[in-house]
C-alpha cells in the first residue's frame, strides 16, 4: 500500500467505520490495513444540506450536515460499500449505490440534481502523469453539475477553450468517466468563466489560485435564472492517488 500523506487524513476520520492505516505492534512494526478514500461533493441545490452514509452509518452529523456547495473526505475500507445519500429537509433518499473500493484508490462521489430527480456518479481520482523538464503544474476537471438544459464550456483565464472543457452538457456516470482524468494546467491565479453555446458568460470567479502540484475539479453548480441557488462555480480541492 502506497504510504505518504493518505495514513495522515485516514487518522483524522472519527467514526467506528472509518479507520486509522495502520496499526501499531508490540514490536513497533505498521501492518497496512487495505483502505480507499472517498471525497463527498454536494451540488445538490434543492437542500442546504445532505448526509452521506457508508454501509448505514452517517459520515456526517445530521446536525452539521454537508452544505450545499461544499465537500468532504472520509475513508473506507476495501470491498463492496454501499453509499446512501439523504437531504436534511427531506427524508427520501437522493442516492443509494454500492460500489467496489480498491486498495490506496481515491475516488469521488458527486451528488447533485433537483428534489424530482437527484444525480450522481463516482470517479476514480489518480495523480496525472507529468512531463520530465515542464514547469510545476496542477491538475484540472470539470463536470457540469447545473440544473439546466443545453451545454457549457470552460475558460481558464484568457486562454483559448480546453477541448476537454468545451461543450459539456450535465453529466452523467458516463461523461463523468471520460472526463475523469486530470490535465495538466499551469499554476497560478485565474479567471474562470462558465459560457453557453453562443458564447454568452453565464457565470464567472476572480482570483482563483490553483497551486502547483496539486489537483481540482471545478464544477458548474446551481440554476439559471434562479436567485436562491444561481449558478456557482465551485473548485473542489482533490486527494489523489
Amino acid at each position: 500500500m502506497k504510504k505518504h500523506t493518505f495514513y495522515l487524513m485516514i487518522c483524522f476520520v472519527l467514526s467506528s467505520f472509518l479507520l486509522s492505516s495502520c496499526l501499531k505492534d508490540d514490536d513497533n512494526n505498521y501492518i497496512d490495513i487495505p483502505a480507499g478514500g472517498l471525497t463527498m461533493i454536494n451540488g445538490f441545490s434543492d437542500a442546504q444540506g445532505i448526509v452521506y452514509y457508508a454501509d448505514q452509518r452517517a459520515v456526517q452529523n445530521p446536525y452539521f450536515p454537508l452544505m450545499y456547495k461544499g465537500y468532504d473526505w472520509v475513508g473506507l475500507f476495501t470491498g463492496n460499500r454501499n453509499i446512501i445519500v439523504k437531504g436534511t429537509q427531506d427524508p427520501k433518499t437522493l442516492v443509494d449505490t454500492t460500489f467496489a473500493v480498491k486498495d490506496s484508490v481515491y475516488y469521488s462521489s458527486f451528488t447533485f440534481g433537483n428534489k424530482d430527480k437527484a444525480k450522481h456518479f463516482i470517479t476514480e481520482d489518480k495523480k496525472m502523469s507529468i512531463t520530465s523538464g515542464t514547469e510545476k503544474q496542477t491538475g484540472l476537471r470539470f463536470f457540469n453539475l447545473a440544473d439546466m438544459p443545453g451545454k457549457v464550456s470552460l475558460q481558464i483565464g484568457d486562454a483559448a477553450l480546453n477541448d476537454k472543457f468545451k461543450d459539456r452538457a450535465t453529466e452523467t456516470q458516463t461523461t463523468a468517466t471520460a472526463n475523469q482524468i486530470f490535465l495538466p494546467q499551469a499554476s497560478g491565479t485565474f479567471k474562470l468563466s462558465v459560457k453557453d453555446e453562443s458564447g454568452t458568460v453565464l457565470v464567472s470567479r476572480d482570483g482563483i489560485k490553483l497551486d502547483p502540484d496539486n489537483y481540482y475539479s471545478i464544477i458548474l453548480v446551481g440554476k439559471k435564472d434562479n436567485t436562491n441557488t444561481p449558478l456557482y462555480i465551485g473548485v473542489v480541492k482533490q486527494a489523489v492517488n
